[in-house]
């Protein structure tokens, strides 16, 4: 019974990544892309290599949105406040 009482307690809080497949595939390409970049020669570390982390984490973030307002989060954006 213990299982079924952990279960009801984690559907009000976050989705786990176990909920979120595709956060979690970005979170391991992210993982997988850092130790190449330390390898780039100088030139292109700081900046093609700059460029696609930072697009990598703007993708994970925008993939969070809908899941963090699926689940009752407000968003820090007070744009996106405004018009819901």
């Amino acid at each position: 019974m213990p299982s079924d009482a952990s279960s009801t307690s984690t559907s009000s809080s976050a989705p786990s990544t176990a909920d979120l497949p595709i956060q979690e595939a970005t979170l391991e390409l992210i993982r997988w892309f850092i130790p190449i970049l330390h390898r780039l020669p100088r030139l292109h570390r700081h900046g093609l290599g700059d460029r696609l982390v930072a697009n990598l984490y703007e993708l994970l973030e925008q993939l969070a949105l809908p899941a963090s307002s699926a689940s009752g989060w407000r968003s820090s954006n007070p744009c996106a406040a405004a018009s819901s």
